[in-house]
């Protein structure tokens, strides 16, 4: 059976990629940390590659043997402070060794996990709209991916959208700052008001099939979009609370309070710009809403995600079932 070497794997994604890979066929190898988690990674089967993807030796030890290479890891902006050089040592330091080992053992296929840095034909958006750490990094991490494509590796870059829903590793899965977690903090009255601006949520189980798709029928070097149809951040929290039974509803940050600083630590800078931007161009009457993405993806991976109002009734289905609310 071949194998597939998975980062991020105690993650919403990566657990998730990990258990539809193994429904498959493939064996999963999963990089993780000491001192994770990994009896539910065991039960489905995958193999433990112990290391940390800052450190190379390890990470080239971990993909030797396995065909197919899926880098979901990335340091994101959360409530943990991180300095540039934290998002520097995993996501472009991080990535350069994924895309290193996958080259030098002869992998068949790379899948690399971007974000929403990108136009929808695939090309990075203007620089100015890349300045914050994580984009400017998730961007140095992409041309590393394009330029193994370049050189002959089948890599492929895919951008999912607004990940949430069941996972197999519970406790990661409803980390901040992920929407599975603001599911949480809502449906428990926690989260008054919220930036709105649109988002297209997906389920990880979903994302982890068309990546699958990907290492089967993917072209090198080309930009995948895994998202689902748009909606509003608001809506979208309030739909969580509605599916849990509660009556409290999130209300949109007003423009004044979009431009406070205090939004821009809570929720980070980039969402409160996302948000801002929009209500500005939804008030000078232009269309706030973006195109999506997806269309050619559905039309070459064979890919249909849930609705977005399908897939957050599973999510909060699944919270209630594992006393997460």
């Amino acid at each position: 059976m071949q194998r597939i070497f998975i980062t991020g794997a105690t993650g919403l994604v990566g657990s998730n990629m990990c258990r539809v890979a193994s429904e498959a066929g493939f064996v999963p190898r999963a990089l993780v940390r000491p001192g994770s988690s990994t009896k539910a990674l065991e039960a489905l089967g995958a193999e433990l590659a112990w290391g940390d993807i800052r450190d190379e030796g390890a990470v080239d030890a971990a993909v030797a043997g396995c065909a197919h290479v899926v880098h979901t890891a990335a340091l994101v902006p959360g409530p943990t402070p991180a300095t540039r050089e934290d998002f520097e040592a995993i996501n472009v330091t991080g990535t350069r060794h994924v895309v290193a080992a996958a080259e030098r053992h002869g992998a068949e296929s790379l899948v690399h996990f971007s974000t929403s840095i990108h136009e929808v034909d695939g090309s990075l958006q203007s620089p100015e709209r890349r300045v914050e750490p994580y984009a400017a990094t998730k961007s140095a991490a992409f041309e590393i991916v394009q330029g193994a494509a370049a050189r002959g590796l089948r890599a492929m870059t895919v951008c999912p959208g607004a990940v949430i829903g069941p996972a197999p590793t519970l406790g990661r899965a409803v980390e901040p700052p992920g929407f599975n977690a603001r599911f949480i903090l809502a449906a428990r009255g926690e989260i008054p008001t919220f930036p709105a601006f649109f988002v297209e949520p997906v389920l990880a189980e979903e994302v982890a099939t068309a990546c699958l798709a990907m290492i089967r029928r993917g072209t090198a070097g080309a930009v995948y979009f895994t998202f689902s149809d748009h909606i509003d951040t608001v809506t979208l929290l309030n739909l969580a609370c509605e599916a849990a039974g509660v009556s409290h509803r999130v209300q949109a940050l007003t423009e004044e309070e979009l431009a406070s600083d205090e939004t821009g630590k809570r929720w980070g800078s980039a969402v409160a710009r996302f948000a801002l931007e929009a209500l500005v161009a939804m008030r000078a009457g232009h269309v706030a809403k973006p195109e999506n993405g997806s269309i050619a993806t559905r039309a070459s991976l064979a890919y249909e995600p849930r609705s977005p109002e399908e897939a957050v009734r599973a999510t909060m289905v699944w919270m209630k079932e594992n006393t997460l609310l």
